[in-house]
């Protein structure tokens, strides 16, 4: 069964089938200015069919007179001019048309293409489109100034990463010792310091020894060795020295320098390598002190 549908936006009517609008649920594309629009909504009623003239015949089924059938020829004639007339003002534009041509045209797919479109608007309609349509084929702004925006970019980044090495160079240097040396060397060319790592859980005292001098009562002597477990070179760490009694009381205590510990052959010494050992040395005056046992503290 055919169908008369308006199109709501140039209001152009079509012929379309039920086979039709049970295809894609009732949409379909105008085939004038391209909308896409539910025919089902925009039903028109069917127009009424116009009875046929119908000759009159006398009760005896004798042929009309001349006169009469002068009369119902012109009648006719005058019903077919007004018909003709209706057709041609409904073929303007802008009056319900039913163009039989191309009913394909009007069963297109749902959503257009861009090829679609340029169709359209090369026949001289412009097609109903969203703002997003507008943007999805728009061509895409050049960014201004790119090139320097790039530059500037990569040198920020190479800045942040100086300054990162700079503030953790110390970490970096314990974990990849051989990384240490060429700091150290970067930091003396800039005026900048390279403080060496301070672990004291990383040293160990291999020996000690406390001794008093002969000859010598309140003299005593103290000789230690100190290893660097450490893969990294470290800063020389200080020495505490605690003398204590008989009854493990605190006689003295003492905090000593490398260069006061240092023996005479290691007195040149500014830090400890990796894997490697010092030997600490000290003589001492007690005096009226008197102890019996002592105690060795390496720290930072």
């Amino acid at each position: 069964m055919d169908h008369i549908t308006r199109c709501p936006n140039c209001s152009t009517a079509f012929r379309v089938t039920e086979e039709q609008l049970a295809a894609y649920h009732g949409q379909v594309r105008c085939g004038r200015c391209a909308l896409v629009f539910n025919a089902r909504d925009c039903l028109l009623p069917h127009p009424p069919a116009e009875p046929a003239p119908a000759a009159s015949f006398n009760a005896f089924n004798e042929p009309p007179q001349t006169g009469q059938a002068d009369e119902i020829a012109n009648e006719t004639e005058a019903t077919a001019n007004r018909e003709a007339s209706e057709q041609a003002e409904t073929a303007k534009p802008g009056t319900e048309a039913f163009p039989e041509e191309a009913p394909d045209a009007l069963m297109e797919t749902v959503p257009e293409t861009p090829e679609q479109v340029i169709q359209a608007q090369a026949a001289g309609y412009r097609p109903i489109t969203l703002p997003e349509d507008d943007a999805l084929f728009a061509p895409l702004a050049k960014p201004r100034h790119r090139a320097t925006w790039i530059v500037a970019t990569l040198l920020a980044t190479l800045v942040l990463f100086l300054q990162l090495v700079f503030a953790y160079r110390m970490t970096l240097a314990m974990e990849f010792p051989a990384l240490q040396p060429r700091f150290t060397r970067l930091c003396n060319t800039l005026g900048c310091s390279m403080p060496l790592p301070r672990q004291t859980e990383l040293l160990r005292m291999e020996w000690s020894e406390l001794t008093y001098v002969p000859d010598h009562p309140t003299l005593i002597q103290l000789s230690a060795t100190l290893r660097n477990l450490a893969q990294y070179e470290q800063a020389l760490p200080l020495l505490e020295l605690t003398l204590t009694d008989n009854q493990e009381r605190v006689v003295a205590r003492r905090v000593f320098k490398p260069a006061e510990y240092l023996n005479s052959n290691e007195k040149n010494r500014r830090s400890l390598p990796g894997h490697d050992e010092l030997h600490a040395f000290l003589q001492l005056e007690t005096s009226q002190l008197k102890s019996t046992g002592y105690s060795l503290y390496w720290f930072y």
